[in-house]
């Protein structure tokens, strides 16, 4: 036990020997500083190439003597950089005008095809026209507007950047025969449209597949949907102007018809129709309307309905109806061909009894002569193409490839047979020669064509799954 406190007092003693440490005072800080400020303002401040978090105007502190380099950035502006040999504890103040250094500016050369275009630079008006080099603009975004009588108007953003000159060029697309009206370039709710009509005022009315209908009066877009309207559905297949000028709008969940003010809806709940799903409407010689559904066929006379379904197959796909003066009906289906109901018969024309391109039919039309005319889509080995009855015989018109798709025609004034189709316009003439409009030989925008229709000034509309465009013809 007592050798156990020797070597505690042996430690006690040992640790009172070593030296105490004292903390060596704090260095100074150096008070080196350098402020900046610029013209214009809000740039970032590099210290030595770092990030210094900083915007003019703002200080720089605590800086060691000797050389400093600063670097002013902006985005689109030259960098400026500045080499300080800065003294122990000096302040330097500097100021950086932008503008008055003539390399921080940039240039536009601005041109057009065609040229002599009236230009806006953020909506200014330029006294000058296209093509054109604006110099000494102050580096940044700009938006630059180009006018041309007979094309369309084209606006286009660009960035003028320090010591550079950008190009900054556009074709302007003619509109004095062609123009296309789609959500890239107009207020139109929807590119994919099924079918038109043109009303008494010249108005066009346009069915979309997904955005219910719309109206265009050469100046606006008008849409109604069920957001906004009493229209009973968005999906549109088929349209009829009346002699009232009442619009009859066949949807996939009834018949819509629109005064201009009010809609009344009719379907399978409030009259005969077998569905809600439309597939045709018109309208005989007497105002009568007539509508067809997959599997029926209805007219309605403002007062009563009758139901002419009993004449066909049941299992006849019907894909349009054609009313003659007689009021004898014309069926095209999708697989049982052509029928013929009259008020005491019905004919069936097939491609086995008949001289048709295909039984697949998938529209029907009456020119002013009484013949009727039927559109044939392709079918396994069976060419599609375009089919007259003149009530005693069918002739037949091959257009397009072997693998076309006709959708509907429009016949007018003066007996041209304008064909809707996959692969463009063909246009049968009453001499009946082919022109052929699509992509390659102008500027419509699709050849994916559901309908046509012609106004009263001789424009064609046309509806296609890329917009609506307008063919004028005449140049008007």
């Amino acid at each position: 036990m007592k050798y156990f406190g020797i070597i505690v007092l042996i430690v006690a003693f040992t640790a009172c020997e070593k030296e105490v440490s004292v903390t060596p005072p704090d260095t100074v800080p150096n008070r080196g500083v350098i402020s900046v400020s610029s013209s214009p303002a809000n740039v970032m401040i590099f210290l030595n190439d770092r990030n210094s978090g900083k915007l003019t105007p703002d200080s720089l502190r605590f800086l060691d003597p000797g050389e400093q380099k600063i670097t002013l950035k902006k985005e689109f502006y030259k960098d400026t950089t500045l080499l300080i040999n800065l003294g122990q504890d000096e302040k330097r103040e500097f100021f950086v005008d932008y503008y008055a250094n003539p390399s921080m500016y940039g240039n536009f050369y601005i041109t057009s095809e065609p040229d002599s275009a009236v230009l806006y630079l953020n909506d200014s008006l330029l006294t000058e026209r296209s093509p054109l080099l604006l110099t000494g603009l102050i580096p940044g975004r700009y938006s630059i507007k180009y006018e041309l009588y007979g094309h369309r108007s084209v606006s286009l953003n660009s960035i003028v950047t320090s010591s550079v000159t950008t190009n900054v060029q556009t074709i302007l697309r003619d509109t004095t025969v062609w123009v296309d009206f789609q959500t890239s370039n107009s207020p139109i709710a929807s590119n994919y449209l099924n079918c038109l009509d043109v009303d008494l005022q010249n108005k066009i009315w346009i069915g979309t597949e997904d955005a219910g209908l719309l109206s265009f009066d050469g100046g606006s877009f008008t849409t109604y949907s069920t957001a906004n309207s009493s229209i009973s559905s968005n999906k549109i297949s088929c349209l009829l102007v009346d002699e009232l000028n009442n619009v009859w709008i066949g949807t996939d969940a009834g018949v819509n018809v629109f005064n201009g003010s009010s809609w009344q809806l009719y379907n399978r709940s409030n009259s005969v129709l077998n569905s809600n799903n439309i597939t045709s409407i018109k309208k005989n010689i007497n105002g009568d309307i007539f509508i067809s559904t997959a599997t029926g066929i209805f007219s309605f006379n403002g007062n009563q309905w009758n139901d002419y379904s009993d004449r066909l197959n049941p299992y006849a796909y019907i894909n349009d109806i054609e009313i003659d003066d007689d009021s004898t009906i014309w069926v095209a289906t999708s697989i049982y061909g052509i029928y013929e109901v009259t008020p005491t018969d019905t004919i069936n024309y097939t491609d086995v009894n008949s001289d048709i391109p295909t039984k697949v039919i998938s529209s029907v039309t009456k020119a002013m002569d009484g013949k009727k005319w039927f559109t044939h889509v392709s079918y396994l080995s069976q060419r599609g193409g375009i089919s007259s009855y003149n009530d005693a015989e069918f002739e037949s018109f091959f257009i397009g490839s072997t693998g076309i798709s006709p959708r509907s025609i429009y016949i007018d004034d003066v007996d041209n047979k304008w064909v809707s189709s996959n692969e463009g316009i063909f246009i049968l003439t009453s001499a009946n020669t082919e022109i052929r409009i699509n992509r390659s030989n102008s500027l419509i925008s699709s050849i994916n064509i559901h309908d046509i229709d012609i106004d009263g000034n001789g424009v064609v509309w046309i509806a296609t799954y890329s917009g609506l465009n307008k063919y004028k013809i005449n140049n008007e």
